[in-house]
C-alpha cells in the first residue's frame, strides 16, 4: 500500500481571493502517501503531538499546513490512524 485516500466526514472549504474576485474550493478527501524517513523527522521536532500530526499529514498529503489546520478534529484523529497503518506495530519491550 503506497498511498491511502481518506474521505473526510467534514469537508474543508477554502476561500481564495484574487483580483478577479472570490472563489471557493472544497476538499472532500485527502490522499496520504507512505512516509519516508525524512518525513518522520517531524516527530523529533520540539512541538506538541497534535502539531506533529498536522505537520506529518501536510507532508504526506502535499497540502500546506494552513489547509490541514482546517481539518475537523474527528477527521484529524482518523487521519492519524491512517498514518499508524503505514508502520508495523513496535516491538515489545521490557520483561517477557
Amino acid at each position: 500500500m503506497s498511498e491511502v485516500t481518506h474521505p473526510l466526514k467534514h469537508k474543508i472549504v477554502l476561500t481564495k481571493r484574487s483580483s478577479q474576485g472570490e472563489t471557493t474550493e472544497e476538499i472532500t478527501e485527502l490522499t496520504l502517501r507512505r512516509p519516508k524517513a525524512k518525513d518522520l523527522r517531524i516527530m523529533d521536532k520540539p512541538m506538541g503531538e497534535v502539531a506533529k500530526t498536522i505537520e506529518l499529514i501536510a507532508a504526506l498529503s502535499g497540502h500546506p499546513t494552513k489547509v490541514i489546520d482546517e481539518v475537523d478534529g474527528e477527521d484529524l484523529e482518523a487521519l492519524g490512524k491512517v498514518i499508524e497503518g503505514f508502520t508495523p506495530p513496535g516491538q515489545p519491550t521490557g520483561q517477557s
